[in-house]
């Protein structure tokens, strides 16, 4: 019997006996091998009947530990649209209200009288490592407040003043800034009516209000919805949030978060305690900073315009200090003195320096975001026709879910599969990629057919490439040490020399290139330079010179960030120098905390 290419499952043949038997095996297999990954927290639709809403098992992470979560139900409201969610341990709950702050959404159910009558699927999609992600985290704006004499039951002559929210699935942002208005004389019964513009992201608007200074909680208003109207009856409880952020597992999935939103107070970013690394881009406005924090300890910021290598060690957030040079002809012929490493003949900047120091992930942030998930690249074909097939697509930020699709091209001659951040596929014979869209293949055909289908992920602007390099290995530190990176992690094999342990650029372009080192004593094992001492790091090119980041007195973990042109088959590697006597650099804590990454742009 002939059996299927992937999982290998076995083909009904005719006249065969007992096919109750193959096809009783095949379904095993394939519950097997979907499994919860497929299935985990989704609906149930043979558990599910009436107003009871059924949902498959499945695994998180609590606190960097797996926990297995046992299938369940949850009872839903009839006539009303249902929002099941779950808390990041696995707690299932369900509201008619919207998706709660720091809860992970699960599915939005409708139902009638009796019964469900559609459900959609809102589990987030897995992100990719090394994508980024955007946190919106600012407030309403345009907030304006008007009064009626009729149709409430404030009283006269009475001056209210009212603050807006923004709810996000990720938390609460802090509140807009108050707007107050006096109410009609010679009446009881006044209304106050509230307006305001929803930041993008946000999934609802909180009301505050009556009292100035002590406004107090008064209403939860869905996106869609831009006004609320305060005829009193409702007493005011609940104080006004503090802009404090709990990240999911939906957000620090992803290494990079970029901030963004018009701050109108400090604003909070409290991470979960397990061991990881996470690059944080501030790129908000307004004169406040981002304060990053696990539960119960001491807040680290980041200032606005600039991006940080944070890494968690599972008891704490640690910065890895990192200095930014971005214009390439900056930094170009530099060299380094192997005692001091000292840097001489090229420009080092601190964020903010000049016009040409942006922060580099406002300026090449969609590039981090570009990436196919799940994908199958679309066949070849007798005709000018053929399908592509379904995949999840993640498009300057957007997470697109496209189903197999259909296109035709042009006889005899290169076109391109261009797919935009709203789901619009579009066959294009331009060099040039359709604008909000990233370029996934390219489709080569003859007069008659398609003879050839090539992945080429092109970003925002030119082909990226990304590799990333690791080691777990301790060695001795001396006044100058290459890092002899042992792990390849991402990127075409070509890209590292395993006998220098460095990066190898595959093509000549300007590249975003980036580094990090834990350091810690081998004696004592503890974190950190020995007292008295400095470090720092650089990344240094063949061909390029190098660039180096700021000296840190016992610097726990040092960072650099470069973007430099390099030529083709030119070797990058990372360095480090310490001005003390030997001590060790290695990786105890967490995978990944000592790293080379290199996407080019």
């Amino acid at each position: 019997m002939s059996t299927t290419p992937n999982l290998g499952l076995t083909y009904l043949v005719s006249g065969q006996l007992q096919p109750e038997v193959t096809v009783n095996n095949d379904l095993n297999v394939l519950d097997g091998a979907l499994g919860t990954a497929a299935t985990a927290f989704g609906y149930n639709a043979n558990g599910s009947s009436g107003l009871t809403f059924a949902y498959f098992g499945g695994s998180v992470l609590e606190n960097g530990s797996p926990v297995t979560v046992a299938a369940g139900s949850a009872a839903l409201t009839a006539s009303a649209t249902n929002y099941v969610q779950r808390t990041p341990g696995g707690t299932v709950s369900v509201n008619t209200t919207g998706f709660t702050a720091g809860y992970i959404p699960m599915a939005k159910v409708v139902t009638n009288a009796s019964a469900i009558t559609t459900v959609t699927d809102m589990r987030p999609a897995f992100i990719a490592q090394g994508s980024r992600i955007v946190l919106e985290v600012d407030a309403p704006t345009g907030i304006a407040v008007s009064t009626a004499t009729t149709g409430g039951s404030i009283a006269a002559s009475t001056t209210n003043t009212y603050q807006v929210s923004a709810l996000y699935p990720w938390g609460e942002s802090a509140p807009s800034a108050p707007v107050s208005v006096t109410t009609g004389s010679g009446t009881a019964t006044n209304e106050n009516t509230i307006s305001w513009t929803l930041p993008t992201g946000a999934i609802a608007a909180k009301v505050y209000g009556r009292t100035s200074g002590s406004e107090l909680f008064i209403a939860q208003v869905a996106a869609g919805t831009s006004t609320y109207t305060d005829t009193g009856s409702v007493t005011p409880s609940g104080a006004l949030p503090t802009g404090t952020f709990t990240l999911t597992e939906a957000e620090v999935n992803a290494d990079i978060l970029s901030i963004q939103g018009a701050l109108t107070a400090q604003t909070t970013l409290v991470f979960p305690l397990r061991p990881q690394k996470w690059v944080i881009s501030n790129e908000t406005t307004g004169a406040y900073v981002v304060d990053l924090e696990t539960s119960g300890t001491t807040a680290i910021s980041v200032g606005q315009g600039s991006a940080e290598v944070v890494y968690c060690n599972g008891t704490a957030l640690e910065l890895v200090q990192v200095q930014q040079a971005v214009n390439a002809t900056n930094v170009n012929g530099g060299t380094v003195n192997a005692t001091t490493g000292a840097f001489s003949g090229e420009v080092t900047q601190t964020p903010g320096a000049g016009a040409d120091n942006e922060t580099p992930f406002a300026q090449y942030g969609d590039l981090f975001s570009d990436a196919m998930l799940d994908f199958t690249a679309p066949a070849t074909s007798s005709t000018l026709s053929s399908t592509l097939p379904a995949a999840t697509v993640y498009v300057l930020g957007q997470r697109v879910v496209i189903p197999d699709t259909p296109f035709t091209v042009g006889a005899s001659t290169t076109s391109y599969l261009d797919l935009s951040n709203t789901g619009v596929l579009t066959v294009s014979t331009s060099s040039t990629v359709t604008s909000n869209s990233l370029r996934l293949w390219s489709v080569v055909s003859s007069a008659t057919a398609i003879t050839e289908v090539t992945q080429i992920a092109i970003g925002g602007r030119n082909q990226v490439t990304q590799i990333e390099l690791e080691t777990t290995q301790d060695f001795t530190l001396g006044a100058h040490t290459t890092i002899l990176f042992a792990t390849q992690t991402a990127g075409p094999s070509s890209t590292f020399d395993a006998a220098t342990g460095a990066f190898v650029a595959p093509v000549a372009g300007t590249y975003f290139i980036t580094a990090g080192v834990l350091l810690k004593d081998i004696t004592s094992g503890a974190v950190g330079l020995p007292s008295g001492a400095l470090g720092n790091i650089s990344i240094s090119s063949t061909n390029h010179g190098s660039v180096q980041g700021d000296q840190i007195l016992q610097a726990q973990s040092l960072g650099v960030v470069w973007v430099t042109s390099l030529d083709a088959g030119e070797q990058v590697t990372a360095n480090v120098y310490y001005t003390g006597t030997s001590d060790t650099i290695g990786n105890f804590l967490a995978p990944g905390a000592n790293f080379l990454q290199a996407v080019l742009l």
